[in-house]
């Protein structure tokens, strides 16, 4: 054998082994998966549903390493049945174990039909118009803000019904990401990204098709995934539901990410769907401002109830140990009362404000740490 046939003998073995290193690089990354969880509907018009909470969920879940994307509904956060704030609180504890909140239209019900959607009503082949639309998000975007400090990034729309008008009201708010059923992982518009969800298999969840359901869920994200490398798994607000077959729709979930993380191992990823987005896009979060008001050093929310009758819950959080004064104002600027004046820990703070001996007006309270001041208004009526 000659230099020559040498030479061309180790060019394609080379070539051979370079092909073999691609092909098995292709295989292992078809073979990883991004993995969301996407929760719409929180919390539902339905009173009866209870307990009225996201924590068992989140528990199995997170426990098992996994993220939620909460669709939060705005209205639901200034609506009768969570005037006690434990939503609002619990949505807060929740962004800060990891998972994400969502912006899900603003109360989900649509002018034209009455049906759950909002935006454009499919039955009727109608949109809203601009103006509209735009209120419908600036609503929202003043309830978040009010309510829980932030604003989402991420919009999911009700019953998944948009249209372009709807993209171009999302992208004038400042939105550049959206979840969607179709197209799963591109830009709708502009700088306007979807990353779709695929399926949803709890919505009539009994013992009967739980087995089946696991089974066409396992496989359906393994097809899936294996070509887009991703899989978004959606459920809606019923799951929370007190003895839904036993906590049936809990353990499912928990079940399927078991399965999950035993066929992929460490090739699975858990993210939430801005998470996942960042990941497509390279871009970072975009417009959400979590837990950030005045200042990094604190933040003062909205208090709840508000309007209030007698009593009321004012919460903050702090970033680090400092001075910690709140004060209570009328509108005339006199205080009138000091709710607490020491040094406190970096955390999560609540404390309740005992008016019955105040009249109704404005009120304003005041949180001081260093040099840094925050002011919110409350109204308190007898």
């Amino acid at each position: 054998m000659n230099w020559k046939e040498i030479f061309y003998m180790f060019k394609r073995i080379t070539l051979i082994a370079l092909f073999w290193i691609a092909f098995s690089q292709t295989i292992i990354a078809q073979d990883s998966l991004i993995f969301m969880i996407r929760i719409d509907d929180i919390l539902c018009r339905n009173e009866t549903i209870l307990p009225r909470s996201i924590q068992p969920f989140e528990s199995a879940c997170n426990s098992r390493g996994a993220k939620v994307t909460w669709g939060v509904i705005p209205h639901r956060l200034i609506e009768t049945a969570n005037d006690d704030g434990a939503l609002v609180q619990e949505l807060l504890q929740t962004v800060e174990k990891g998972n994400e909140v969502a912006f899900h239209g603003y109360n989900h019900i649509c002018i034209f039909c009455g049906s759950s959607h909002e935006f454009y009503c499919p039955t009727n082949q109608r949109h809203l118009t601009y103006a509209q639309q735009d209120s419908l998000i600036k609503n929202g975007i003043q309830v978040f803000q009010d309510k829980l400090g932030f604003v989402p990034g991420l919009f999911i729309p009700p019953g998944h019904a948009v249209d372009t008008t709807t993209y171009r009201v999302l992208i004038d708010n400042q939105f550049n990401r959206i979840s969607m059923a179709t197209p799963y992982n591109e830009f709708v518009i502009d700088n306007l990204f979807n990353l779709g969800m695929q399926s949803e298999y709890t919505w009539a969840m009994t013992s009967s098709n739980y087995s089946g359901q696991i089974a066409a869920a396992l496989a359906n994200i393994r097809s899936f995934g294996k070509t887009n490398g991703f899989y978004c798994v959606l459920a809606h607000d019923y799951f929370i539901r007190q003895g839904y077959e036993n906590g049936i729709v809990i353990r499912w979930f928990g079940e399927l990410i078991d399965s999950l993380k035993i066929s992929y191992g460490d090739r699975i990823r858990f993210m939430t769907v801005t998470e996942a987005i960042c990941h497509y896009t390279g871009r970072p979060a975009g417009i959400d401002k979590p837990f950030v008001v005045t200042a990094n050093d604190f933040i003062l929310r909205q208090n709840y109830p508000n309007p209030f009758n007698t009593s009321t819950t004012i919460t903050y959080s702090l970033q680090k140990d400092a001075n910690i004064c709140l004060e209570i104002f009328d509108q005339n600027g006199r205080m009138v009362a000091e709710l607490i004046n020491q040094r406190q820990s970096a955390g999560s703070y609540s404390i309740r404000w005992n008016a019955e001996r105040f009249s109704s007006g404005i009120y304003f309270y005041r949180l001081r740490t260093n040099n840094l001041v925050s002011v919110k208004k409350c109204l308190l009526v007898k």
